[in-house]
């Protein structure tokens, strides 16, 4: 039935007399003629209907998933790098407003990759002590050299904290032997009184 809607029952009616492609006109009339002509065409047939309808959305749902993917990853990728420091992977409202000059100066990732490079390519034999210590590191895929959540600038604001709570912790010390001092002298006031009382009462 397909090869006769293809070629048609009458003059003008067939694909062929429409494109007007001699080819078409060998298409059979009837099923059991040319028979491997017929299941050539049913195969290439199946395979466009296959293609078109099942195949290509598929394919092109893939590719838009994938693509979808890589946007998300991108995506979160810049966000996380608004919100975190590269080298360090410090949150941003830790350092409040000194985030710019950690990531542009203090931990910039460009001064890293250069370090990086620089070890990888520079013989052992010329390396100082912190050099080979790194590219040790580097050869066992070792990232504890990097100042994963540590910068100077939170290193000196612990030390400041520190050292405030300590000072603190001192004046509250000092405070408190006043006031023990206070309440020593207080009850022993309080005892002479006492004693005073009770000698005029006994006088008395």
């Amino acid at each position: 039935h397909m090869h006769a809607g293809l070629h048609g029952y009458g003059a003008g009616q067939g694909i062929a007399q429409l494109y007007g492609d001699e080819q078409w006109m060998d298409i059979p009339e009837q099923p059991d003629m040319r028979v491997l002509d017929q299941l050539t065409s049913f195969y290439i047939f199946s395979y466009l209907v296959i293609w078109m309808f099942l195949l290509s959305n598929i394919v092109t749902g893939q590719v838009v998933d994938a693509f979808q993917s890589i946007r998300t990853k991108n995506l979160n990728d810049a966000s996380d790098l608004k919100e975190r420091a590269f080298v360090s992977s410090i949150d941003r409202q830790m350092l409040g407003q000194h985030f710019v000059k950690l990531t542009k100066h203090e931990q910039c990732p460009l001064d890293y990759f250069f370090f990086v490079h620089h070890v990888t390519w520079l013989p052992q034999v010329l390396c100082t002590g912190i050099e080979y210590h790194v590219k040790g590191c580097l050869n066992d895929v070792d990232v504890s050299w990097l100042p994963i959540g540590q910068s100077r600038y939170l290193n000196q604001k612990e030390r400041k904290a520190h050292k405030e709570e300590e000072e603190e912790d001192e004046v509250e010390q000092i405070i408190q032997k006043r006031i023990d001092a206070l309440e020593e002298k207080l009850n022993k006031t309080a005892d002479a009184v006492m004693s005073l009382t009770s000698a005029r009462q006994m006088h008395a």
